[in-house]
């Protein structure tokens, strides 16, 4: 698969029964650009793992939610992030919703990086947290606060290049990164 994807409302949903792949699959850096983005199991008892693909270079932008299981799957979702960059520019506050479902759904990082680039005029950016799997790279570009949601893992770098990221809030977790740049 190939080419460009540009939503200007509503939800994409990959609703799979088994594993299966997401994004480009050739060499090209087409640009994928969803408003909400979610990935899903049809299956009622298999865990699934959806894997972005690694032969491409293009980036994925979804400038509302990004979402890992969905109410009312019954086995969990695992989305591997492969090599890519999301670019995760939703102003409302909460970018990435993981587990979903509530079944242990997660995300793995691979080596990929998500960008918050969205502020949230209504507050703090939440930083998911993602129990049963890490994130690569974070990189975190925009005029707000970015809070954790709860303990984090960052196997790669987590870069602040706009913004604060505020480890004290309410109730301070975890944070580990395998590097910060400031």
């Amino acid at each position: 698969t190939c080419g460009t994807i540009t939503t200007t409302g509503g939800t994409f949903t990959q609703r799979a029964s088994g594993d299966k792949n997401f994004g480009t699959s050739v060499a090209v850096g087409t640009v994928w650009t969803f408003v909400n983005l979610t990935f899903s199991n049809s299956t009622l008892a298999t865990a699934i793992t959806i894997t972005t693909s690694t032969v491409g270079s293009g980036g994925i932008t979804v400038s509302g939610v990004l979402t890992v299981g969905s109410a009312g799957d019954t086995a969990a979702t695992t989305f591997d992030a492969g090599n890519r960059t999301y670019t995760l520019s939703s102003t409302g506050g909460n970018p990435i919703v993981a587990n979903a479902d509530g079944n242990g759904s997660s995300i793995t990082g691979n080596t990929s990086t998500f960008s918050f680039t969205g502020a949230n005029a209504g507050g703090d950016t939440t930083i998911e947290q993602n129990t049963a799997g890490s994130y690569s790279n974070i990189t975190l570009n925009a005029t707000d606060t970015f809070v954790l949601e709860g303990a984090t893992v960052a196997t790669g770098t987590i870069t602040i290049t706009t913004g604060t990221l505020d480890t004290t809030a309410a109730s301070s977790f975890a944070l580990t990164a395998g590097a910060i740049s400031i």
